[in-house]
């Protein structure tokens, strides 16, 4: 559920509409089927079906590979896979094109953790807390597993992060 509450609570894709209606009309049926692919592919998800939702996360991706949200999409169904590092590429894309990506730092912090990684963990965590607001109800979360990772570290190694 936590994957899923930080995939949809990303979703967020403008369109923008130019000169003729034809273009309107265009647009508004790529809108369609974007959305469709999108709905399907988390509806997958829901059902912890994330070979099916990688599919259509790719499909996503061939009408409009720009879209950092489908990429972390993608990489939390990898994840959920165990395809960590195929995982760490597709959150790595997304803020390649938005290095805004909040979920993208939470889920590389993640796949990070799982490949052993801890160092690397604990930058992605610190990146995801520090763009996050206040409220955001992960960041608790993100908190106690950068406290849990730090832990795991030796003293020197968490002073060096630190500075």
């Amino acid at each position: 559920m936590l994957v899923l509450a930080i995939v949809a609570g990303g979703w967020l894709i403008n369109y923008f509409i130019s000169k003729s209606q034809s273009q309107v009309n265009t647009s508004q049926n790529h809108q369609q089927i974007v959305d469709q692919y999108f709905n399907t592919a988390l509806a997958f998800m829901q059902k912890k079906q994330y070979q099916s939702a990688i599919h259509q996360w790719q499909q996503l991706l061939a009408l409009n590979p720009e879209i950092a949200e489908v990429h972390v999409n993608l990489g939390f169904s990898l994840y959920e896979l165990g395809k960590y590092k195929a995982a760490i590429d597709s959150f790595n894309k997304a803020m390649d094109i938005n290095s805004y990506q909040l979920n993208a730092y939470y889920g590389l912090a993640i796949c990070y953790e799982k490949t052993g990684d801890i160092k690397a963990a604990i930058g992605a965590m610190r990146s995801f807390i520090h763009l996050s607001e206040k409220d955001d109800p992960f960041v608790r979360k993100a908190k106690a597993a950068l406290w849990e990772w730090e832990s795991q570290l030796p003293k020197a190694d968490v002073k060096n992060q630190i500075k």
